[in-house]
Formats: C-alpha cells, sequence, structure tokens
C-alpha cells in the first residue's frame, strides 16, 4: 500500500488505514521608503522575505540574526550525503503554497511528491497499515474517528478541551480499542503534527487548522534544500551575523536595538521575527513593556518542542519501498530523507519526534540521544547489530537552542484567536512575523514567508 505525505492528511499518511502571491513585491507610491530605515531581527524565512519586499521598494533595510547563518529553523546539512539532508524544516507543504512561487523567482527547484509505503511499529513488530486496520477491527481512519470526535464535541460544547481529555473520553466509550498502546500511537501521530503535548492542546485550534488549509495537496522536498532559497534571497541583502539582540527600545524615535556586545541600531520601524519561545524567555526586553494584549498573546500561545535525529547507516535494512515508519516509541516518525533521490540514495534514516518525546531526548546529551534511538531501531527491526553499522548521527534539539528555543507553535487550551493578536503591529514601530503569527498556516515555512510579506505590505502601507 502506498501513500502520499501530505500536510492535510499528515496522520492519514502515517496512514493508518487507510494562485500564489509572487515572491516580487506589490509596487506602492510610498513616498517614505527612502527615507526610512527599517531594522529586521531575524534571519529566518519571515524576516528575509520581508527584507526583500522593503529593499525592492527602496527602503534602507538592516538584518540583525544571532547566528552565524541565515535560515533560521530551516537548516540544511551538505555534509551527510551528495544532496541536502534536512536539519530543520524539510517539506513544502502543498502543491499551491506560496514557497512554489518562490523557488520560481529564485531558479530553485523540487523533487517529486513524497511516497512510499508506511510501516507501523505496533504489537512488538512492523505492520502494514491494512495489517493494522484488521488486526484492530478499525473501519474508519483513526484520524477520522479523531476528528469526528473533534468537531462533534465543539459542535455540542462551548468549551475547548486539550487532545489527552478528548482520547480520555474516547477510550471511555471505546476501551477495547483505545488500549494503552492505541492511544500512544495517537498521541505521536496527533502531537508530532501539533508540536504540543496531549496534555497542551486545543482541540479548538485542530479543528481551526483542519478547515483553513488552503495550499493543496502533497508535500515535496527541495532540490537543493531549503538553504539554498534563503541564499539566493540574501544576495544583496545587508545581513549582519553573529548579532543576537538583547533589547529594544520604543519609547520614542528612532527605535534603538541593542545587540549583546552593546552595539546599538536605530531605526524608524522593527520587525520582531523572533520565535515564540524566545519571546517567552525574556532574552529579548522591550521598553516600554509590550501591550498587555500582546504579552498575553505571547504567553498564551504554546511554543513546542520539535526535533530531529538522523542516523546514517553503511547499508540499509529496510524494505525497498518502505519511506515512512511510524513508532508507539518516544522516537515517534522515521522517514528515508533521500528516497526520491533513487540510485543517488544514501542509507539515512530521520527521526522526527515533538512534545513529551522532544522532551525525553534533550535531557539526554547528543551520543547518548543517538544510542536512545538507534535503540527503537534494533527494536523495530529485530537487529542488535544495527550499531556496528552506524556511520554518523545528529541529534538537532531545536528546543534547546538559544536563538530557537522551539520547533514551531501551538494552541493550547483556551488559546484560539491569540495569534492574530501576536501579529498585530504596535504603535507603527514594532511588526511582528513569523510562522507563530499566521492565524491559518502556522508552523510551516509558507506560513512563516506569508508572515514576512504581510509585515512589509503594512510598512508600505503606512
Amino acid at each position: 500500500m502506498s501513500r502520499k505525505l501530505s500536510r492535510r492528511d499528515f496522520i492519514k499518511l502515517m496512514g493508518i488505514l487507510g494562485v500564489g502571491i509572487k515572491l516580487a513585491p506589490y509596487r506602492t507610491t510610498s513616498t517614505l521608503a527612502q527615507d526610512e530605515k527599517i531594522i529586521v531581527i531575524g534571519a529566518g524565512a519571515s524576516g528575509l522575505i520581508a527584507s526583500y519586499w522593503l529593499m525592492e521598494e527602496g527602503y534602507d533595510v538592516t538584518i540583525v540574526e544571532a547566528r552565524d547563518r541565515i535560515g533560521g529553523r530551516t537548516w540544511s546539512d551538505y555534509s551527510l550525503a551528495p544532496y541536502p539532508i534536512e536539519l530543520g524544516a524539510e517539506f513544502i507543504h502543498g502543491d499551491q503554497a506560496i514557497t512554489w512561487d518562490v523557488l520560481k523567482d529564485v531558479g530553485e527547484g523540487s523533487l517529486d511528491e513524497a511516497s512510499g509505503d508506511t510501516r507501523i511499529y505496533y504489537d512488538g513488530s512492523l505492520q502494514t497499515p491494512i495489517g493494522l486496520a484488521f488486526s484492530q477491527g478499525l473501519l474508519d481512519d483513526p484520524e477520522e474517528l479523531f476528528g469526528y470526535a473533534v468537531f462533534e464535541w465543539l459542535a455540542e460544547n462551548d468549551k475547548d478541551i486539550s487532545v489527552a481529555t478528548l482520547l480520555d473520553l474516547m477510550t471511555a466509550e471505546d476501551p477495547a480499542l483505545f488500549t494503552p498502546q492505541f492511544r500512544q500511537l495517537m498521541v505521536n501521530l496527533i502531537t508530532n503534527q501539533f508540536a504540543g503535548s496531549a496534555d497542551k492542546i486545543g482541540i479548538a485550534g485542530l479543528a481551526r487548522a483542519y478547515e483553513t488549509e488552503t495550499d493543496g495537496s502533497g508535500d515535496f522536498r527541495l532540490e537543493n534544500g531549503y538553504s539554498s532559497i534563503w541564499n539566493a534571497i540574501a544576495d544583496g541583502l545587508d545581513i549582519r551575523l553573529n548579532t543576537p539582540v538583547v533589547s529594544i527600545d520604543w519609547s520614542g524615535t528612532p527605535n534603538v536595538i541593542t545587540t549583546a556586545d552593546g552595539t546599538t541600531f536605530e531605526a524608524d520601524r522593527v520587525v520582531v521575527t523572533l520565535p515564540l519561545g524566545v519571546l517567552q524567555s525574556g532574552n529579548v526586553t522591550f521598553t516600554p513593556p509590550l501591550p498587555v494584549e500582546k504579552q498575553t498573546a505571547i504567553t498564551s500561545l504554546g511554543a513546542g518542542a520539535v526535533d530531529k535525529i538522523i542516523l546514517k547507516f553503511r547499508e540499509p535494512f529496510w524494505e525497498e519501498d518502505v519511506a515512512f515508519f511510524l513508532t508507539t516509541q518516544n522516537s515517534r516518525f522515521w522517514w528515508r530523507p533521500g528516497f526520491e533521490r533513487g540510485k543517488d540514495e544514501v542509507p539515512i534514516l530521520t527521526a522526527f519526534f515533538s512534545g513529551e518525546a522532544a522532551k525525553f531526548f534533550e535531557n539526554m546529551s547528543e551520543a547518548d540521544a543517538i544510542q536512545a534511538a538507534l535503540n527503537d531501531l534494533k527494536i523495530m527491526f529485530g537487529r542488535d547489530d544495527l550499531g556496528e553499522h552506524l556511520v554518523a548521527g545528529r541529534f538537532i534539539a531545536w528546543g534547546k537552542d538559544p536563538y530557537a528555543l522551539m520547533g514551531y507553535s501551538y494552541v493550547p487550551v483556551g488559546a484560539l484567536g491569540q495569534r492574530t493578536i501576536l501579529a498585530q503591529s504596535v504603535a507603527d514601530s514594532l511588526f511582528f512575523s513569523g510562522e507563530a503569527t499566521h492565524s491559518e498556516k502556522s508552523s510551516t515555512v509558507h506560513g512563516a514567508i506569508e508572515s514576512g510579506i504581510r509585515v512589509a505590505e503594512e510598512i508600505m502601507n503606512i
């Protein structure tokens, strides 16, 4: 059984059973552009796109970036294989996502839609989706069952509840199906898509995500990696690397941005693309403090830990047509990042996990995390000798990265609507972008891109 990986069907893919905005900016009649200085904090997707648009309109734009590289939570590694291995965001989610316009503008391409068979490690063995469905006596796709329960609850109750609470209710209704193992499989599926822990993610936020996805179908890897896009866009931009910001003073004109080494920048307007996790940490201070409603939005939304472990082997030990492996273990979900590369594929597996599983691994050293993930594979495949075939391993802990402190955002119980508030500008001085500010396409690169376009247009239309 071959299934395709699409964002809308992310959980389905695991398979259990079963025209964009152009990158080139709209031209405006602004007469202020030549006289305005813009500081953009962060050289991730939203910061680079906003800067590109504003620069094209004649604004004096400088990006200050804490890291020694651009790209933020997208990061392509070119050392593990003769093609990029994504250490952060991996896919273009949807054949109608705005990312395709960016690719066209910078002359980059993608691979065919991600495909391949799925195996599910359940009850001590790797099973096909159909085999698991048969053994569990399921007539509907588990996500469909969960989705029906989400919308039924919200239609009948004026109250948001957590994923864990809803699963408790479903377990009470059908304890024979919702065994502890099956429940864990459901938790792994849902929280891997929405980043948080099951007891934190609100189903109202899930319903909003299900209802508003408009970017088409399919998942696609970039031929030359996400980093290739940002390198092309960055050409000609004024980017100051290794320049972490510690404070933003917006009490007067101009705004004053201070960096860790005491350097200051002055700007008429500031675009803040800091990840939600960094905003929550307080590592960057605002003078005066942000409005109460903005602070509430920052603290109310969830900064989800989403991590990866990448293991390179001397030879493959999996079936040729199988590209994805779902498991009830902490490593949760594995895939072959080189599956679409054909004969050029290097035997590499990527583990992708979030929520409590991410916290589990983040409490370990890199070496211990790699060993723990390898142990999961040993159990899944019944191969005690896999350590002898391991060539290299990497643990990318975005939740511990000081300039991210998260993978991507989610909407906790009772926080629906807070993304819109987070996205609002303050006093025509501070403008906020990034995936967490997108009310419909959060936790995606194309959501970050669209948010960068949004703030650029806001500035150009003042």
